[in-house]
Formats: structure tokens, C-alpha cells, sequence
């Protein structure tokens, strides 16, 4: 446990505002899922929320890829991959 609360403690700044936005997305995820009876793919619902976060991220950290994959912890290079991956257009 007490390695947790130290990487916890080590997340930059604006890393917890994105948990917790990140959580409302899941939340409303399972709600509309509840309400429908269509079948979601794992993969295209985490691809979603990986691309939300990655635009949110990108967006305060004004296209800054560094920055940005600072905030989600995450290496630039993986944050490229992802960008690239899901067809995120970068501005900035």
C-alpha cells in the first residue's frame, strides 16, 4: 500500500482532476449501456476514454506532447503512439 500512496503523491499537477473526470466518463458509460441493450467492444470503449483524456490533456497542455503525456503519466513516445493509433489531430 505504501507504494501506491507514493506514486500517488508523485502525480503531477491536474493528474487527480483527470481521474476523477475519467471516472464521470466510465459512469456515464455504464449508465448508457444500462439503458440500451447494444453490446459495446471493450476495445472501442476504452479506446473512447483514452481518446477523451488524451484531447483533454492536449488541450491544457496547449499541444505541448510532453506535457500532455505528463499529466496522463506517460512517456512521450507513448502518448505519440497512442495519438497516432486512435487518429488524434493535434493543434498547437
Amino acid at each position: 500500500m505504501e507504494k501506491m500512496e507514493r506514486r500517488i503523491e508523485e502525480w503531477p499537477q491536474g493528474a487527480e482532476t483527470a481521474a476523477l473526470e475519467m471516472t464521470a466518463e466510465e459512469a456515464a458509460a455504464a449508465e448508457m449501456l444500462a439503458e440500451t441493450e447494444e453490446v459495446l467492444s471493450f476495445t472501442a470503449v476504452i479506446d473512447g476514454v483514452e481518446r477523451k483524456l488524451i484531447e483533454q490533456a492536449l488541450r491544457k497542455a496547449g499541444g505541448n506532447r510532453t506535457r500532455a503525456g505528463n499529466m496522463l503519466c506517460l512517456t512521450r513516445q507513448t502518448l505519440n503512439y497512442k495519438i497516432k493509433r486512435l487518429n488524434i489531430e493535434v493543434s498547437g
